[in-house]
């Protein structure tokens, strides 16, 4: 907490006018942007919604952070009208006093970004966060080749092509969820060894840290990735300790590192709305009841009641549209079918993890229903956890070696009868 606040300040330091001229060349993109334009290319039938809203509103804030110490870092006030756009909020509110605060989030992105201000529009900013976004993903799925197996590499890049990731990059807020995801990637794949147990190399202090720097860096986009996608790295890095150990063990350790993250997550926002209670008081108390009471309800913003399984049904119809429902479904059915008959020894203590893991982004949208119905434009990227583990698991349980003996047998005597 004190080395997030101190960075917060430190952000608040930096004059408004050594990121104006920036800010400035950025307006015209946003404005013919609007809040949520369509976004080419992807992997859905129809467009993804590109967040260009909280891009505007991140260089919004970063204005009146800017030369604004302390009140700024906590605070992270913001300008805008009533049923204006963020866009034209952001152009009209670059000389007038921000009205609106945002204590209950840290903004911690800002520490990133006005940096990235003093230098960079936003259209440059997105090509450093795209070019950031492929050097690390590519390093994770090099590690992931040389540490493990080629499956593994393929299953981590299925997971960013079905999240998009170059959509992704486009937004301020979306962008830094993947930053930490991939960066705690990297650290797991290159700690973990094989013949050390699960909770050594990798500890829940390091998750712990992970956790709190998410809800620092977070928007609340798509934070569960970082949890999964470091997790299911780890645990196929440790998959001889996890088939070889007391299952019981194995799971208490795993639960150990989720639980860490979750208290990292967990207690570093409470210090922030903690903040925001002691600098405003009852109105801070009071607006952090109702969003808290808002986003766990089954109640969307525009009064709409929906189920939580229909919440999950949506996120997943989100990922898996068109074409993609029924390739999934064909590859599901044949791998099922194969795996029945070529599977590896103690096969089920990594499927179980594995299948835990793919759950977590469920579990999320359970928690956050009313988030999750509001933003299924975006939320729906937490299922990439799911594609990665499910990979994974097709990946390490099937023994492909007995299924190409097989096939190499069954080969042969067909050919002789013809």
């Amino acid at each position: 907490m004190g080395i997030f606040s101190l960075l917060m300040v430190l952000v608040s330091l930096v004059p408004k006018n050594a990121i104006r001229p920036q800010v400035e060349e950025s307006i015209p993109v946003l404005t013919e942007e609007g809040d949520r334009p369509a976004a080419w290319p992807t992997m859905h039938e129809t467009p993804d919604a590109l967040d260009s809203f909280t891009t505007s509103l991140s260089l919004n804030i970063a204005m009146h952070v800017a030369g604004n110490p302390l009140r700024g870092a906590v605070m992270c006030p913001y300008y805008r009208m009533p049923e204006q756009s963020m866009a034209d909020a952001l152009s009209e509110g670059l000389d007038k006093e921000a009205q609106i605060p945002y204590f209950r989030y840290w903004h911690g992105y800002l520490s990133v970004l006005v940096p990235l201000l003093t230098l960079f529009n936003i259209a440059q900013i997105r090509k450093v966060f795209l070019l950031a976004a492929m050097l690390l993903s590519v390093a994770v799925a090099a590690l992931l080749g040389r540490k493990t197996h080629l499956g593994a590499a393929l299953a981590w890049g299925a997971a960013l092509l079905f999240s998009n990731i170059w959509i992704v990059t486009e937004s301020t807020a979306q962008f830094f969820c993947y930053l930490a995801a991939l960066v705690a990637t990297i650290y797991v794949a290159v700690k973990s060894t094989e013949d050390k147990p699960l909770g050594e190399d990798v500890t829940g202090v390091f998750f712990f840290a992970v956790g709190a720097s998410t809800v620092f860096l977070d928007f609340l986009d798509t934070p569960a990735v970082s949890l999964g996608l470091p997790l299911a790295t780890y645990v196929v890095l440790r998959k001889r300790s996890v088939l070889e150990d007391p299952f019981a063990q194995t799971l208490g350790r795993l639960l150990i590192l989720a639980l860490s993250w979750a208290a990292g997550y967990t207690l570093l926002w409470a210090t922030k709305w903690l903040i925001g209670i002691v600098v405003l008081g009852g109105v801070a108390a009071e607006d952090l009841r109702f969003v808290f009471g808002l986003r766990t309800s089954s109640q969307t913003t525009d009064g709409e009641s929906v189920g939580r399984i229909e919440v999950i049904r949506r996120n997943v119809a989100q990922m898996f549209s068109g074409w993609m429902v029924a390739c999934a479904k064909v590859l599901g059915v044949a791998w099922v079918a194969i795996t029945c008959f070529f599977h590896k020894r103690a096969w089920y203590k990594l499927c179980i993890v594995l299948v835990a893991i793919a759950a977590i982004p469920v579990l999320w949208y359970l928690a956050m229903p009313n988030h999750a119905a509001d933003h299924t434009f975006f939320t729906y990227r937490n299922l990439c956890i799911s594609i990665y583990a499910l990979g994974l698991m097709a990946c390490f349980v099937t023994d492909w070696g007995a299924l190409r003996s097989r096939i190499a047998q069954l080969l042969p005597a067909r050919t002789r009868r013809d």
